[in-house]
Protein backbone atom coordinates (compact mmCIF):
# COMPACT_ATOMS: atom_id res chain seq x y z
CA UNK A 1 0.00 0.00 0.00
CA UNK A 2 1.40 3.15 -0.93
CA UNK A 3 1.78 5.76 2.13
CA UNK A 4 -1.42 8.52 2.75
CA UNK A 5 -0.80 12.02 0.44
CA UNK A 6 -2.65 15.21 0.44
CA UNK A 7 -4.75 15.70 -3.04
CA UNK A 8 -5.85 18.97 -3.93
CA UNK A 9 -9.33 19.50 -6.31
CA UNK A 10 -8.93 23.00 -8.06
CA UNK A 11 -13.15 22.75 -9.01
CA UNK A 12 -14.42 22.93 -5.35
CA UNK A 13 -11.35 23.54 -3.86
CA UNK A 14 -11.54 20.53 -1.51
CA UNK A 15 -8.32 19.13 -0.03
CA UNK A 16 -8.18 15.83 1.49
CA UNK A 17 -5.65 12.55 2.26
CA UNK A 18 -5.42 9.47 0.45
CA UNK A 19 -3.01 6.25 -0.49
CA UNK A 20 -0.95 8.64 -3.16
CA UNK A 21 2.50 7.79 -5.40
CA UNK A 22 4.33 10.80 -5.88
CA UNK A 23 3.22 14.65 -6.51
CA UNK A 24 1.57 14.85 -9.67
CA UNK A 25 -0.57 12.00 -9.46
CA UNK A 26 -4.14 11.54 -10.21
CA UNK A 27 -7.36 10.62 -8.06
CA UNK A 28 -11.10 11.79 -8.72
CA UNK A 29 -12.33 14.46 -6.07
CA UNK A 30 -15.05 12.40 -3.80
CA UNK A 31 -16.41 15.30 -3.68
CA UNK A 32 -17.02 16.80 -7.30
CA UNK A 33 -15.92 14.18 -9.30
CA UNK A 34 -13.12 16.21 -10.99
CA UNK A 35 -9.81 15.11 -11.02
CA UNK A 36 -7.79 16.12 -8.08
CA UNK A 37 -3.99 16.12 -7.67
CA UNK A 38 -1.87 14.90 -5.47
CA UNK A 39 0.27 17.42 -3.94
CA UNK A 40 4.03 17.99 -1.97
CA UNK A 41 4.94 18.29 1.03
CA UNK A 42 5.18 21.94 1.34
CA UNK A 43 1.59 22.26 -0.14
CA UNK A 44 -0.34 24.16 2.91
CA UNK A 45 -3.76 24.57 1.52
CA UNK A 46 -5.24 28.05 0.87
CA UNK A 47 -8.54 28.99 2.64
CA UNK A 48 -11.63 28.14 0.33
CA UNK A 49 -12.30 31.54 -0.25
CA UNK A 50 -9.08 32.40 -1.36
CA UNK A 51 -9.45 32.89 -5.13
CA UNK A 52 -6.16 34.61 -5.59
CA UNK A 53 -4.40 31.71 -4.19
CA UNK A 54 -6.33 29.04 -5.64
CA UNK A 55 -5.41 30.05 -8.71
CA UNK A 56 -1.27 30.30 -8.17
CA UNK A 57 -1.73 26.86 -6.98
CA UNK A 58 -3.72 25.85 -9.69
CA UNK A 59 -1.47 27.28 -12.53
CA UNK A 60 1.71 25.77 -10.66
CA UNK A 61 0.37 22.31 -10.79
CA UNK A 62 -0.70 22.95 -14.46
CA UNK A 63 2.87 23.15 -15.23
CA UNK A 64 4.20 20.18 -13.13
CA UNK A 65 4.51 22.64 -9.97
CA UNK A 66 2.81 20.45 -6.98
CA UNK A 67 4.50 21.32 -4.13
CA UNK A 68 7.78 19.25 -4.44
CA UNK A 69 11.16 20.69 -3.18
CA UNK A 70 12.84 23.33 -5.73
CA UNK A 71 16.34 23.79 -5.85
CA UNK A 72 18.04 26.81 -7.00
CA UNK A 73 21.91 26.34 -7.98
CA UNK A 74 23.51 29.97 -5.59
CA UNK A 75 26.94 30.34 -6.51
CA UNK A 76 28.62 26.47 -5.48
CA UNK A 77 25.44 25.88 -2.74
CA UNK A 78 21.72 24.11 -4.14
CA UNK A 79 19.59 26.33 -2.17
CA UNK A 80 15.89 25.14 -1.48
CA UNK A 81 13.39 27.48 -3.14
CA UNK A 82 10.01 28.65 -1.66
CA UNK A 83 6.53 28.59 -3.84
CA UNK A 84 5.26 32.18 -5.17
CA UNK A 85 2.23 33.74 -3.53
CA UNK A 86 1.13 35.81 -6.46
CA UNK A 87 -0.07 34.92 -10.35
CA UNK A 88 3.03 36.88 -11.50
CA UNK A 89 5.64 35.11 -9.30
CA UNK A 90 4.51 31.95 -10.20
CA UNK A 91 4.57 32.65 -13.91
CA UNK A 92 8.56 33.41 -13.00
CA UNK A 93 8.85 30.85 -11.22
CA UNK A 94 7.83 28.00 -13.88
CA UNK A 95 10.29 29.53 -16.53
CA UNK A 96 12.85 29.88 -14.64
CA UNK A 97 12.03 26.17 -13.03
CA UNK A 98 10.79 24.62 -15.86
CA UNK A 99 13.49 21.82 -15.97
CA UNK A 100 11.93 20.81 -12.57
CA UNK A 101 8.54 20.32 -13.37
CA UNK A 102 6.53 16.84 -12.89
CA UNK A 103 4.39 15.18 -15.67
CA UNK A 104 1.07 14.01 -13.30
CA UNK A 105 0.72 10.08 -13.47
CA UNK A 106 -2.80 7.76 -12.91
CA UNK A 107 -3.49 4.95 -11.40
CA UNK A 108 -3.51 1.81 -13.84
CA UNK A 109 -6.05 -0.41 -14.48
CA UNK A 110 -4.79 -3.38 -12.22
CA UNK A 111 -4.05 -0.63 -9.78
CA UNK A 112 -7.68 0.94 -10.25
CA UNK A 113 -9.09 -2.31 -8.75
CA UNK A 114 -6.97 -2.64 -5.17
CA UNK A 115 -7.91 0.91 -4.45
Amino acid sequence: MHAVASFACFDCRATFKRPGKSPGFIRVCPQCGHTTYQMGAKFHPPQKSDQAMWDVVAYLSKHGFYYQEIHNLHGCIWEQLRYPKSLTEAQHFVKHFCDQEIQPSRLSNAEKSTN
